[in-house]
């Protein structure tokens, strides 16, 4: 027959025992001991000199005076001696000089919450961890500090993401009802992307940095200034323009202008620019100053584009010189390319220019014939 409870060591009363009471109360003092267990400490070598009725330690290893050959048991004061209770694997303990919970693993006391976790196979927060996300949180708001000088730290915060090789993924997704709207990482090399997509599985290419620092600009400019060390370069050739009717650069600084192909083996169907008819739309379509309504003030010099296409409108069209902005605008904002109207210039010139050339030779002709 057991004379004590396997778990707890509870002494246990025995049939035709004298003083029972004896026996019950050594049980109700060892749970008063055991149970919600919390110590002073776990660090002392030996008692306290002055120890307090009810005050409980867990004995640390070669303890000396009075807990000597009890290492690792809580030793718990009480009627002025010591009790020693050996604790079973599962025990838990909170030791209040530490404020950490111990549970003893059948060898020694740990902290219950570990402070380093290691080897995880899944941890989910707010959700559950899957195989395809063996690391899930579920919560409105995350934060990551930087460790300060004043804490041991350097002050700074370097988030690093590896991958295997240049030909696999280091990105960031972005998504909208779990369905793909932009992605932002080394995708499939090591220059860095920015794709976005309307519905997930189509997509367009919007920025590339390159490795070597070169930037290109895919299906949509950023709308604000874009300072690059390198060039900058569309993602395909011909394809892009640098803004749109209703997400314009207020200017363009450059060194220099800009360069337009005039390569003849790119055009087609070449023929000269009819002189006449670049007078004739120069004198329809005038320059003029003017201010404008938003944006960039003071006097600024320019032509009317409305003007233009009236004047271009019943010869050839609009011929490439005006521009709809904005199409799909109930306005149908109109500009202008300047390199047309150049062009038209270039014309207007030599035309005048020929003419000098005839008025001179007829006044010279006429001078002849005076004399």
């Amino acid at each position: 027959m057991m004379s004590e409870t396997p778990n707890l060591g509870l002494p246990l009363l025995a049939a035709a025992q004298a003083q029972k009471h004896v026996t019950h109360n050594e049980a109700l003092l060892a749970l008063d001991a055991l149970v919600h267990c919390a110590v002073l400490d776990r660090d002392l070598s030996a008692p306290p000199a002055s120890p307090a009725e009810g005050d409980r330690y867990l004995v640390p290893a070669a303890p000396g005076g009075a807990w000597a050959g009890h290492a690792g048991e809580i030793a718990a004061f009480s009627a002025g001696a010591w009790a020693f209770h050996a604790p079973q694997p599962g025990f838990l303990c909170f030791a209040a000089d530490e404020a950490v919970l111990l549970v003893f693993d059948g060898a020694a006391w740990a902290p219950a919450v570990p402070a380093a976790l290691q080897n995880l196979a899944r941890l989910g927060i707010g959700t559950s961890a899957d195989a395809a996300n063996p690391f899930s949180a579920k919560l409105n708001k995350a934060l990551w500090t930087a460790l300060g000088t004043g804490e041991g730290g350097t002050g700074d915060l370097r988030c690093t993401l590896n991958k295997e090789a240049a030909s696999q993924v280091l990105s960031v997704l972005f998504q909208s009802g779990y369905s793909g709207r932009a992605e932002l990482g080394l995708v499939g090399d090591d220059d860095l992307q920015l794709k976005t997509s309307a519905d997930g599985t189509a997509w367009s290419e919007a920025m590339r940095v390159k490795a070597d620092g070169k930037v290109g600009i895919g299906t949509s400019a950023p709308s604000e200034r874009l300072t690059v060390a390198g060039n900058i370069a569309p993602a395909s050739d011909n394809a892009h323009s640098l803004g749109t009717g209703t997400r314009r650069f207020s200017a363009i600084y450059a060194a220099t202008g800009t360069v337009s192909t005039s390569d003849m083996r790119q055009k087609r169907e070449v023929e000269p620019l009819d002189p006449g008819l670049a007078l004739d739309l120069l004198r329809e379509a005038p320059p003029i100053a003017f201010g404008w309504r938003s944006g960039e003030s003071g006097r600024h010099f320019g032509w009317n584009a409305q003007a233009w296409l009236a004047a271009l409108g019943a010869r050839v069209g609009e011929a490439g010189l005006v521009v709809r902005l904005a199409p799909d605008r109930p306005d149908g904002e109109l500009g202008l390319r300047p390199d047309q109207v150049t062009a038209l210039l270039h014309a207007a010139v030599l035309e005048l220019s020929a003419g000098m050339t005839r008025l001179a030779a007829r006044v010279a002709a006429l001078e002849a014939d005076a004399t």
